[in-house]
């Protein structure tokens, strides 16, 4: 397990620095920022095409959390694999998605080539029923099911569901391996479950009130038991507010001003200030935390939300101010 910790660290070290964001802003054309990139961090490619460097990024990223297995075993590496394996619900999110969208066609070869997708018979013109029956061997099979029967309810909505389902399932069994822990180390684990579920929580009810037209004594059904600070009373009260009643309630919570946006990039700015949470978070763990495992989950999390960072700082529009860029990026 220590040798797992210095590994880690290792790779903590090699992520991209604010210098390297400022640096790649500068370049004046696309090209110029994939030749940065491709020497800087060690990326295999030779088309320049955005998707590709995607999956390159993507591909490397599971490349760096793989390596870790070897230096794990028992409950541990049960944790580790049960915890890492959003990365791969995230990629079956977008496969649904692209589905629903009517672009699986468009988004076959990438979805396909997505590393997080290998255990998903994804096949062009693919229906959601043959996706779900596709399945019918895995632990999504029984989240899903129930989908099949809903086509009555807006796309949007019915998406929305899905992936709600899909990560509270995720929940359910990260959980299930941490009371497997002895007590002093299954409560670092809770803690830090804990902290994720309130955040789930928390930007699920402000999505659901500032962007959904859904009635007040349904909110409750979308949360995730199990927090660190909100129990079970303090969700059912939250989530029978109104969206301004829901602002002003939490406005002496710990994750407020994760909340709070004066830009216009609204809610990728939300999601940047909760990659920035998670990362604060993570090093805290990652530097006192009494539980090794712990250690090893909050790095990744970390190189996640910096290999997010690379992808996006190509993205970004040469005509955007330097502040509208770094709005835009989670700070690692």
């Amino acid at each position: 397990m220590r040798d797992a910790i210095v590994k880690s660290k290792a790779k903590l070290g090699k992520l991209p620095k604010n210098e390297d964001f400022v640096n790649i802003f500068s370049k004046p054309n696309l090209n110029d920022k994939l030749n940065y990139i491709k020497d800087k961090f060690n990326l295999d490619f030779e088309d320049y095409d955005l998707r590709k460097i995607e999956l390159e990024i993507l591909k490397k990223f599971k490349s760096d959390i793989s390596s870790f297995t070897k230096y794990l075993n028992g409950i541990d590496l049960s944790f580790y694999n049960s915890y890492v394996s959003k990365y791969e619900m995230n990629s079956l999110i977008d496969v649904i998605q692209s589905i629903f969208n009517g672009t699986i066609n468009e988004n076959y070869k990438f979805l396909k080539e997505n590393p997080f997708s290998d255990i998903f018979k994804i096949k062009k013109d693919m229906n959601f029923s043959e996706l779900v029956n596709s399945l019918e061997h895995t632990k999504y099979y029984r989240v899903l099911k129930p989908f099949e029967l809903s086509s009555n309810l807006k796309r949007e909505n019915i998406m929305f569901l899905i992936t709600n389902n899909l990560i509270k399932a995720y929940y359910r069994d990260v959980i299930s391996i941490c009371a497997k822990y002895k007590l002093k180390e299954s409560k670092y684990l809770y803690d830090y479950i804990g902290i994720e579920i309130d955040l789930f929580n928390l930007e699920t009810i402000y999505r659901l009130l500032r962007f959904y037209d859904i009635e007040k004594n349904e909110v409750f059904n979308y949360m995730i038991e199990g927090g660190k600070y909100i129990g079970t009373k303090e969700l059912l009260k939250l989530s029978s507010l109104s969206y301004d009643e829901f602002i002003s309630e939490i406005s002496n919570y710990t994750y407020f001003d994760i909340f709070i946006s004066n830009n216009n990039f609204e809610f990728i700015s939300i999601e940047r200030n909760l990659n920035r949470y998670i990362i604060k978070l993570s090093k805290r763990y990652l530097s006192q935390s009494g539980s090794d495992i712990l250690k090893i989950v909050s790095a990744i999390n970390i190189i996640y939300i910096s290999f997010e960072n690379l992808r996006r700082a190509l993205e970004m529009n040469v005509e955007m101010t330097d502040n509208e860029k770094h709005i835009l990026l989670s700070e690692v």
